[in-house]
């Protein structure tokens, strides 16, 4: 039977939940558009830096997950790669009926279909699920690099990516947007996060804990700020990947540590693992699902202000795809691909 760590199923609840968050528009995730008042912009800017780790976070979980298993090429394709692009076909075929029904005018044909489901700019969550694929293509050899790195390995992979795309954008910035072309391949999510999160799952010193949250603050501030010089600019808040980057170091590190310092009982972690487990579920069908209870937050704004009817609108609908997901598996034969 697998063993599943609470912290890890809690991670997944949070970024879950943040994922929804990040595509309510200005309702709540671009609510610093129309703010009326700095105490509403400053919030949803800051709740935008926060919540720009939520892709991350996946990340550090599937590596946590991932890279410490031993399987054979053909254990990965037919068990996780196979499965996972019948995943995509499957619950593509309901985002293309869901994007039919809000679009009557394009004629059906299994050309737009493939299309719908291969195109990021349709079904936009899709690019992560694209991703997660990617990582499951290359993880015998993510597997072979992250088992036989050593700590400083890790934390020099860190440096790397605060310079590189945290501090070093900034010093462009004030030299008047020079670009400093230097190729850092290890650098991009697919890698750099799961390798992360195999670090911190098997090799992390906790007694660092403290300069961790130190830099995830700073890292924190500096997105918010840069999330204001981007509205100005350009009309809409940009972070610096260096800087997401440490703040989700912070996160996914502190749970870790959270959860090992005060265990919880085990009522409290099958409600956890429960939710947790469900979170794929709210990825495939996430537009319809929040969509169809964004009448929460209509209901519920004008007396509880913005942001309560968001976490309200937004945990519904993540609540809703979690026992769709559990209802799913009691089907006989679909618990095989969910």
């Amino acid at each position: 039977m697998k063993t599943r760590k609470p912290y890890l199923d809690f991670i997944r609840i949070l970024a879950i939940l943040m994922v929804v968050y990040v595509h309510t528009g200005p309702e709540a995730a671009e609510r610093y558009l129309v703010a009326t008042d700095k105490v509403t912009y400053w919030f949803a800017l800051a709740l935008n830096a926060f919540t720009q780790t939520c892709a991350p976070l996946f990340f550090m979980v599937s590596g946590a997950v991932l890279l410490r298993k031993k399987e054979s090429l053909k254990e990965i394709y037919l068990h996780r790669v196979v499965k996972f692009l019948v995943l995509l076909l499957v619950f593509g075929l309901i985002e293309y009926a869901y994007f039919y029904h809000l679009n009557p005018e394009i004629t059906f044909s299994i050309k737009t279909f493939f299309y719908l489901v291969y195109s990021t700019t349709v079904i936009h969550q899709y690019w992560f699920l694209y991703a997660y694929l990617g990582i499951l293509l290359i993880l015998p050899l993510l597997r072979i690099l992250a088992q036989n790195m050593e700590p400083e390995h890790f934390c020099y992979l860190a440096a790397l990516m605060l310079v590189f795309e945290g501090l070093l954008p900034i010093v462009e910035y004030l030299w008047g947007n020079s670009r400093i072309a230097i190729p850092m391949p290890l650098l991009v999510n697919t890698i750099i996060y799961p390798l992360m999160g195999y670090f911190i799952e098997n090799k992390y010193d906790k007694s660092y804990q403290g300069i961790i949250y130190a830099l995830g603050a700073c890292a924190f501030v500096t997105n918010t700020v840069i999330g204001h010089m981007a509205v100005g600019a350009r009309g809409s808040a940009e972070t610096l990947d260096g800087m997401t980057f440490v703040i989700a170091l912070a996160i996914f590190s502190g749970l870790k540590v959270l959860f090992e310092a005060k265990p919880i009982n085990e009522k409290a972690a099958k409600t956890i693992t429960f939710l947790g487990s469900g979170s794929i579920m709210v990825f495939l069908l996430e537009p319809p699902l929040r969509d169809f209870f964004k009448y929460i937050y209509t209901w519920f704004e004008p007396t509880i202000t913005w942001f309560p009817a968001a976490l309200c609108w937004v945990s519904l609908a993540c609540l809703a795809g979690i026992l769709i997901y559990h209802l799913l598996r009691l089907i006989p034969g679909v618990k095989k691909v969910l």
